[in-house]
């Protein structure tokens, strides 16, 4: 845990370990409880962008350096965040409007189905 709080990634710390970076990320993971609990908190709702998760959510760890273990998994330093969200919560996304993100989204998803060779009609979910 000692590493994570320094700002090691997962594979960093992996390599050091000689286990995989999934594995990290098991181990210095919050509790399913503190999990289960955000969601809840949240609505199960994403805290970023409001949209409706269930409990497919990521918990995100708004701060990872600097921590004593115990704040690290602490429930005022997490948030139940969408894939896209999480994403964006490690790049810097959470500068932008929530108007802007819903933008993002909407062209990452035709930019997607545009690659994948979708017939247009098909991608608007509409039949002709």
């Amino acid at each position: 845990m000692s590493m994570r709080l320094q700002g090691y990634t997962y594979a960093a710390i992996g390599r050091e370990l000689g286990i995989s970076p999934q594995r990290v990320q098991q181990i210095t993971t919050a509790p399913r409880a503190v999990r289960q609990a955000i969601a809840l908190a949240a609505e199960y709702r994403c805290q970023h962008c409001g949209i409706q998760l269930g409990t497919s959510g990521s918990v995100h760890h708004k701060e990872v350096t600097g921590l004593e273990a115990e704040p690290y998994n602490d429930f005022p330093n997490l948030m139940y965040l969408c894939i896209s969200c999480h994403g964006g919560a490690h790049t810097g996304l959470f500068g932008i409007s929530a108007v802007e993100h819903a933008e993002r989204i909407r062209r990452t998803t035709e930019n997607v189905r545009r690659n994948m060779n979708i017939p247009r009609q098909q991608r608007s979910g509409r039949q002709k």
